[in-house]
């Protein structure tokens, strides 16, 4: 049966006195607890659920009757995944969890694997933007675990602070966008209604550039259908035709990430991409949002020059994204 629970005490090599409290380590395919307004969207209960095939495994560990870490998982042909179709998945923890708990939970992990036949595990990360002093301590401590870092991917974001966009442009960019906004271009958050002509939009361009599109538009409908505060579409717009787009996923309060964005061929001259990023900054500015993540500027580790040129001249700053895997 899958639900599990267990409990123990960490020995951090302290005096006695100053030994690990008690933890309790629980799986379940029903219960996904909380850690609060800063978990991310693809981690969430009613992300995972979705899927009724492999379903979803939620592994905690609490902490003085607190959760405070959590790991969302599936068995998938003989090994354990996260995600199972997302941008990332992998291990959440609180600020409080010391790292001899969070060693304490990825053992625990891998013995009930071990004790469900499992063969492997595989995790892909979210960026260490997100929070560079828990992605520090998870790299660590998946490694200290026996876990190999199987991808390295450069990861960019915007910083959203009260400093006007413009101030971080390269020199380049803040000519295209004065060249965009004095053609009056205007921007919009679109009604889903206008999802198929913006997802023809990215396609072509995504197809222009030899770029695959990881997703059909009836599997992006479907999520705007499914997940309505969480997916965005956006738009710049000459009078009534769609110069650019977005489709944007809060990740939580505080991280928005640019999922696909598109221009059109005939506006190219204009750069609206950047005018898009400067109105879509502006919203995040609105909306209490302090990070703007534009993806990744890699493909299976391999550097998309361009890409990352493009995104830097827009102020971003890099971060890094791993993937793990660990045989059992």
């Amino acid at each position: 049966m899958i639900p599990t629970m267990s409990s123990g005490i960490m020995n951090s090599g302290k005096p006695l006195a100053d030994l690990a409290q008690e933890y309790q380590f629980s799986v379940s395919t029903k219960d996904f607890p909380n850690l609060g307004e800063s978990s991310y969207f693809f981690n969430a209960e009613r992300f995972a659920s979705q899927y009724e095939s492999p379903n979803p495994l939620c592994f905690w560990m609490e902490v003085k009757g607190e959760p405070q870490a959590r790991f969302v998982g599936f068995q998938n042909d003989g090994n354990l995944i996260s995600p199972y179709r997302a941008t990332f998945g992998s291990i959440e923890l609180n600020e409080a969890l010391a790292p001899e708990y969070l060693e304490a939970f990825i053992a625990e992990i891998i013995s009930w694997c071990q004790e469900n036949g499992l063969q492997e595990i595989q995790l892909k990360s979210w960026p260490a933007c997100y929070d560079a002093h828990k992605s520090a301590l998870l790299t660590h401590a998946l490694v200290a675990n026996g876990f190999e870092i199987s991808q390295t991917d450069l990861n960019q974001h915007l910083v959203v602070d009260e400093s006007p966009f413009w101030e971080g442009l390269h020199s380049s960019s803040k000519n295209k966008l004065n060249k965009a906004k004095k053609a009056g271009f205007s921007f919009q958050r679109l009604e889903v209604d206008r999802l198929d002509e913006a997802y023809a939009l990215i396609k072509g361009c995504r197809d222009l550039k030899g770029y695959p599109t990881t997703m059909s538009y009836s599997a992006i409908a479907e999520m705007f259908q499914k997940f309505p505060e969480d997916y965005y579409l956006f738009g710049l717009m000459d009078g009534e035709r769609l110069v650019a787009c977005s489709v944007s996923i809060r990740i939580n309060a505080s991280i928005l990430y640019n999922f696909y964005l598109a221009d059109h061929l005939d506006y190219r001259s204009y750069s609206p991409l950047v005018m898009l990023h400067d109105e879509l900054y502006a919203w995040c500015q609105g909306q209490g949002i302090s990070i703007m993540d534009l993806g990744i500027s890699t493909d299976q580790s391999v550097l998309n020059s361009s890409l990352h040129v493009f995104k830097r001249r827009l102020g971003c700053e890099t971060s890094l994204k791993f993937s793990f895997n660990k045989t059992i």
